[in-house]
């Protein structure tokens, strides 16, 4: 289950990265994903992120896996990568 809530934040992720890029016309070279609940003042985040597991470096190691899992997330839940649809209007 935890597998599956991850994955398919990755592949929203990349979604709205790639809408990001085309709209922006930049590419994106990191993403900082920081999360968890409600604190008080910033005082208390910066203790919480200072106390809390050594910052780890995670890059994808199987490209073409990555890809297939994407593209079946967008078959899924009928999205559709910007990508796509911007190499279609250029063509036209």
């Amino acid at each position: 289950m935890v597998r599956c809530i991850l994955t398919s934040l990755a592949c929203k992720y990349r979604l709205v990265l790639e809408r990001l890029e085309l709209v922006t016309g930049r590419n994106v070279q990191v993403v900082h994903v920081v999360g968890g609940g409600e604190l008080g003042s910033l005082r208390e985040t910066r203790e919480l992120a200072g106390a809390s597991a050594t910052i780890a470096r995670y890059e994808p190691s199987a490209a073409q896996l990555s890809h297939e899992t994407y593209e079946r997330f967008l078959a899924m839940t009928g999205l559709e990568s910007p990508r796509a649809t911007h190499a279609e209007g250029s063509t036209r």
